[in-house]
Order: structure tokens, then C-alpha cells, then sequence
């Protein structure tokens, strides 16, 4: 019943993409002698790269079945014959209706789908994409468009990603002029927050063309969680996101007020939302906070804090993508970036911890996907097994992160990107390796040959 929206990985794959076109382009049209980028000096640009925000967004559509609300306080009460005040049936959603979003995005998805003739991905709902020369758009018989096989710098795909009422733009200078100018013919756009991409769910983007890098950064974010919790200066001992010791958890909740009452869901929800945004460095620590809820301590409360003042020290980094030139801003991973800096291929990097939670023995996955640079995808998860070697829990991230890569492929696919084909996966466990390429089963490993025999299967096609 709520609105569908874009995943963030779908959201991070698409600038990782545009923002690889900015260097293709530049590569392309760089002087021989040279050897450098000149996207931004002679104006050869890649995929441009807007955001647009609709008015009033829930008001728009018409309610699938019949909803009442009592006569608004500050209106002239209305009485039948009886004298008992009447009741209002809306004929239209309205802010506060949990199916308005969903209403909205049924309008906007028909009306990118149906009137403009844009395919919705199979890969994400949310992400819609249009083929060819908008010169041709308007006059052409009504035919699906086919995606490229091939990523163009000369942006010959049309890229439209939702949020509920914000959507993000790539394409052509012509094809954003052209798909700006149908929704201003079918919404109210708030066209003080249209243009290029500034500023979207909390993440602050800034791109340089000209060396053709982006960067994400939720620094505003994080110094409002911060400032919440009078975190407002620097400990330079907090290096790290949590203590290597891991957390017992309790039987019971502290009793303590103090501890009963300390916002601890509330951290963890904003800690959960930045570490899936652009904080993939805190994933693990966020995850293992986030198993305390319901039996709450002095120490849960202490890891929590030590999680936002680690963040706070270290507000500034940020993910990046593209070509390998250096900023002034520093890198979430760059020591540890792929080392296919300015290729659209994507690699992946698997690895799990053994048994680390001291209450259950269970193990965490962990696992995370390079495009151009930047990480685009990334997972850390209490595995739902208690793996009895540290082969077994590997290959349970192993295809936890093939999973990941099985959809990625798909998007990228469907976007025109690159080619169906191998993705790379490294793996520092030689036993998971050696399992993972042998297509025989281990008597060891019965318990979740499944699990096996999907990530062998997955390697050898």
C-alpha cells in the first residue's frame, strides 16, 4: 500500500554510470598530445545529471475506495437533520493517508510508461529508461525502445529514477530538456529544486566534470545526529566505529530510567540510514547495534555513542567515482579502492568473521561491489546458521554477494552499460575458493550443499 521507491544501490549504480561517461567522453576528445581530460574545456559532456521535485505530489491521483474524515476543526461544523455533526468523504488522497504515496507513484509510473513510452526495469521498479533522439520521441509510432548493448558518452539512453515525488534525470542535454518539458505539461514542478544534482535523500553530491569525478557525502547528516547527542568535538582515540570486543546481550533491559528512556532505537534507525546511504565502514557495527533493541544497557548505549563520535571524526569522507584524480575530500576505502579506477566493470570483494557473536556463535557476512571506482552496493549480515567452520561461513557471504552481483549484472544490463559476463569476486578463504570452482560435492559440506551448489553453478556460467 506504500509507494515503491528506487533502491539506493540502483540509485549509486546510475551516477557510478553517469559519471563514467564524463570520463569516457573526455578520454575521447582529450587532445592526443595532451593526455588529459578537457570534458569541462571545450563543453563535450557526458550524460547530464538532474533532479526534479513534484508539488503536491499526494494530492494528485483519485482513491481506489471510499474514505471518510471527520468535519476539520478549524471549519464551520456541519449538522445533519438530526443536529449530529456530518462527516466529509474525500475525493482525493490527501498528506497523511499511509496509500497516498502508492496512489501517486500508480499516476507517475503510467504516465512515464504510458505517455512517454519509457520501459520500467525488471531489476528495479522504481528505474524507467528510453531509447534513442528525443527529436524522434514525439512524432514516433508507439514501439517499445530496445537498450543499448554499449554505455554512449554521447548519452543516447534516457534514465529516469523515483522516489515517491523526487526523481533524478540522466540523459542527454536534449532528452532532460525534452522529459522536463512533459512533466511541467503534467505536474507542478517545483522548479526552485530543479536542475543539477545537488542534494538528494540527505546526500550531498558534487561533481566535477571536468575531472570527471562524483562524490557522495552525508556530512550535514551526521552532524545533526551528532548535535542531538552534544557530540560536537573531535576524539581522536575513536578511530575505529566499535570496540573489537563484541556486545553481550542481556536477558532483560536496565531497568535504569536513564537507560530506559535514551533515544537508542532513534540512533540506530539514523546510524542504519547513513551506513546504507553512503557509510559502508559502519555497516557491521550498525548491524551488530541494532540486535540490542529490545534488551537495552549501559554498554549498548556506550557503542552507540562511540558509533556517531567516530562518525563525527571522520564526517568528511565520502564515496567517490570516477577517474583516478585526486580531490581534496578523503575516500570512504581508499586505500582499499578496486583497481579498475575508471572502468565500467564492476569486482566484488567477499569475507565473513567466524563466530563472533558471543551469544549465538553465529558468523557475519560481509560483502561489497567496486563500479568506477566507488563502491555501489555493499552488505554486512548476521548470518540466520551457525556456520562450524570458517569455509562454511564463507561460503555463505560468497553467495550472499553472488546474489548481489546476479542483480547488478541484470541492471546493468538493462541500462545499456555493458555486456552480460563474468564478474570477478575476491575471496581470501582458499577452501571456499577451491569449493566454489569444483563443481563436486564435499561430504563436509552436505548440511548446505544448496547454498554450494548455487555459487558453483553461478561461477561456471
Amino acid at each position: 500500500v506504500y509507494a515503491p521507491v528506487v533502491s539506493y544501490s540502483t540509485l549509486r549504480t546510475c551516477l557510478s554510470i553517469a559519471t563514467a561517461t564524463d570520463y569516457i567522453r573526455s578520454n575521447n576528445s582529450a587532445g592526443a598530445d595532451q593526455g588529459v581530460s578537457s570534458a569541462g574545456a571545450d563543453g563535450n559532456r557526458g550524460l547530464e545529471i538532474i533532479q526534479a521535485d513534484i508539488k503536491n505530489a499526494y494530492l494528485i491521483g483519485n482513491l481506489d475506495s471510499p474514505i471518510y474524515m471527520r468535519q476539520p476543526p478549524s471549519a464551520q461544523m456541519q449538522l445533519d437533520a438530526n443536529g449530529r455533526p456530518m462527516i466529509c468523504k474525500l475525493l482525493r488522497p490527501l498528506y497523511g493517508l499511509k496509500q497516498s504515496g502508492h496512489i501517486f507513484a500508480n499516476v507517475l509510473h503510467s504516465f512515464l510508461c504510458d505517455e512517454l513510452g519509457m520501459n520500467r526495469l525488471i531489476s528495479d521498479k522504481c528505474a524507467f529508461v528510453k531509447d534513442g533522439n528525443p527529436k524522434e520521441w514525439d512524432t514516433e509510432n508507439s514501439t517499445d525502445p530496445k537498450p543499448n548493448t554499449k554505455l554512449d558518452p554521447n548519452g543516447t539512453q534516457l534514465i529516469v529514477l523515483t522516489y515517491v515525488d523526487d526523481l533524478t534525470i540522466m540523459g542527454s542535454k536534449d532528452q532532460t530538456d525534452w522529459i522536463m518539458n512533459k512533466l511541467r505539461n503534467r505536474f507542478s514542478i517545483l522548479e526552485q529544486e530543479t536542475g543539477d544534482i545537488e542534494f538528494i535523500l540527505s546526500i550531498a553530491v558534487k561533481r566535477d566534470r571536468k575531472n570527471g569525478t562524483l562524490t557522495l557525502n552525508q556530512k550535514q547528516a551526521i552532524e545533526k545526529i551528532a548535535e542531538k547527542m552534544d557530540i560536537t568535538t573531535e576524539k581522536p582515540s575513536t578511530t575505529t566505529a566499535m570496540k573489537v570486543t563484541p556486545m553481550v546481550k542481556l536477558s532483560k533491559p536496565d531497568p535504569d530510567p536513564d537507560i530506559a528512556n535514551w533515544p537508542y532505537l532513534e540512533t540506530v534507525g539514523s546510524l542504519l540510514h547513513i551506513s546504507q546511504c553512503t557509510r559502508p565502514d559502519i555497516a557491521y557495527a550498525v548491524g551488530a547495534l541494532a540486535r540490542h533493541s529490545t534488551s537495552l544497557g549501559k554498554e549498548h548505549i556506550n557503542a552507540a555513542k562511540r558509533c556517531v563520535q567516530y562518525l563525527y571524526n571522520t564526517r568528511d569522507l565520502c564515496i567517490k567515482y570516477g577517474s583516478d584524480h585526486q580531490t581534496n575530500e578523503p575516500e570512504v576505502y581508499e586505500a582499499g579502492r578496486s583497481p579498475s579506477l575508471t572502468n565500467i566493470e564492476p569486482e566484488a570483494f567477499a569475507d565473513a568473521d567466524y563466530a563472533m557473536d558471543v551469544t549465538t556463535r553465529k558468523s557475519t557476512s560481509g560483502g561489497i561491489i567496486f563500479l568506477n571506482g566507488g563502491p555501489i552496493s555493499w552488505n554486512s549480515k548476521l548470518q540466520s546458521i551457525c556456520a562450524q567452520s570458517t569455509a562454511e561461513a564463507e561460503i555463505i557471504a560468497a553467495t550472499e554477494i553472488t546474489k548481489d552481483i546476479v542483480h547488478l549484472k541484470l541492471l546493468l544490463t538493462e541500462l545499456g552499460a555493458r555486456e552480460d559476463g563474468p564478474v570477478q569476486i575476491n575471496e581470501d578463504n582458499q577452501a571456499c575458493i577451491l569449493m566454489g570452482n569444483n563443481m563436486k560435492s564435499s561430504r563436509s559440506a552436505k548440511h548446505y550443499e544448496i547454498r554450494l551448489h548455487f555459487l558453483q553453478e553461478s561461477i561456471r556460467s
